[in-house]
């Protein structure tokens, strides 16, 4: 049973670590690609699936756009912090408290909320990019993938699954106060 949870802990470990490079890789790759938004364009043409003309495009654009993403990437590095914490308690053997409840809880509401939020938020990139082309070249697009869908999904069985783990450490914790 030990090698069990021991290589449960050295999962964590490993886990946690990823979580925290992705914090750090996630704005640091916001600002790159903002920044060399004019290398996507010339070599692209495009940002998401976003056609543009390099020439229309301008430093207001640049940084409306780059505020606009990073609502998404402000929610992921939330949502990994919260997975983080989760690895945290279950490394260090607290894997059936409320703590690692809660952050799994909080893990799959920001999942949610960032699948929710792509849309909204590529839309207003789309216009954020666009706004200083010519009137008939401006876009307006609001689309929903199957990458979204699976998202929204994974999110919710996340919520399912932490919702199991908090009724189940309440109902450990109302055990051990009886015995």
């Amino acid at each position: 049973m030990s090698s069990n949870i021991e290589r449960l802990q050295r999962i964590s470990i490993r886990m946690r670590k990823i979580c925290t490079f992705l914090m750090v890789a996630f704005p640091v790759s916001l600002v790159l690609d903002w920044s060399n938004l004019e290398f996507a364009a010339a070599t692209m043409g495009m940002l998401d699936g976003l056609r543009f003309e390099a020439e229309f495009v301008g430093v207001e654009n640049i940084a409306l756009g780059m505020l606009i993403n990073s609502i998404l990437t402000t929610l992921a590095v939330l949502a990994l912090y919260n997975l983080r914490k989760f690895f945290i308690c279950n490394s260090e053997g607290n894997t059936f408290t409320s703590d690692a409840a809660m952050a799994l809880h909080r893990f799959s509401k920001y999942l949610i909320t960032y699948a929710l939020a792509v849309v909204p938020v590529e839309t207003a990139m789309g216009m954020a990019i666009t706004m200083n082309h010519p009137e008939g070249e401006r876009v307006l697009q609001a689309s929903v993938s199957s990458e979204q869908l699976a998202l929204i999904f994974l999110g919710f069985v996340f919520f399912a699954c932490s919702w199991v783990l908090k009724e189940s450490v309440f109902i450990a914790e109302e055990n051990a106060q009886i015995i």
